[in-house]
């Protein structure tokens, strides 16, 4: 969640949109599978999809809203996740 203490009257600053995200997931060791819903005051609802497979995650915020509403936009993101210790 983000959310701005002051109100955009008066302000000359360029403030934050007020934001809330839940990011359900399934992990099973290898595999991860979740699905993000946000709500921010730009775009409103959105909500997409993402997996992991060992290190490799490749996902999107908004492909779920894109592909059942009037949307013109998705963003995509793809990794690899590598640690030790």
């Amino acid at each position: 969640m983000q959310q701005k203490m002051n109100s955009n009257n008066g302000n000359d600053q360029i403030t934050a949109q007020n934001m809330f995200s839940v990011t359900p997931r399934v992990s099973l060791g290898y595999f991860e599978a979740y699905v993000p819903v946000s709500f921010n005051e730009v775009s409103g609802t959105t909500s997409g999809f993402g997996f992991r497979l060992g290190g490799f995650f490749l996902g999107s915020n908004s492909i779920l809203t894109a592909l059942i509403s009037d949307s013109k936009q998705a963003d995509f993101y793809t990794g690899f996740r590598w640690g030790f210790l």
